[in-house]
């Protein structure tokens, strides 16, 4: 199964990468919202997306008017207008703003995101046990 976790500071990410390889997932890495959306719009399909909220644009255009934090949000809602194979994959937040982000159960529930974790308050071992029952959930039902 195959997994893209978008971090622009992949050095958070790199216990979780392990840990999820370790349980055989393969996961690809992004390190701004630019570089994600060409992964995500290729001919691979996707089981899982894991993103940061506060991100780089990359060579993503938004609104002059948005904010780091806003980026993941931004990144999400493209992918799901998109109509590409890859547009309704099932996505998990990460992001050290888990707890300040403004309105994030409304907008998970839009977004259709599954999850959101905080990073300083989530283990790798956590996360990746979150992301293995929602797979085998997936691939069951």
């Amino acid at each position: 199964m195959t997994i893209l976790m978008v971090e622009d500071h992949l050095y958070y990410a790199m216990p979780a990468i392990s840990e999820l390889g370790t349980r055989g997932f393969d996961v690809d890495t992004a390190e701004d919202a630019g570089e994600a959306l060409r992964k995500l719009s290729g001919e691979q399909v996707l089981d899982l997306l894991i993103v940061d909220l506060s991100l780089p644009l990359g060579d993503m255009t938004a609104g002059p008017e948005t904010a780091s934090i806003e980026v993941g949000w931004v990144l999400i809602d493209r992918l799901r207008s998109s109509g590409g194979r890859n547009a309704q994959v099932p996505t998990i937040v990460v992001s050290a703003y888990r707890d300040t982000a403004p309105d994030l159960q409304s907008r998970m529930e839009r977004l259709g995101v599954a999850a959101a974790f905080g990073k300083a308050s989530t283990s790798a071992k956590d996360l990746t046990d979150f992301v293995s029952n929602l797979l085998a959930g997936q691939n069951q039902g």
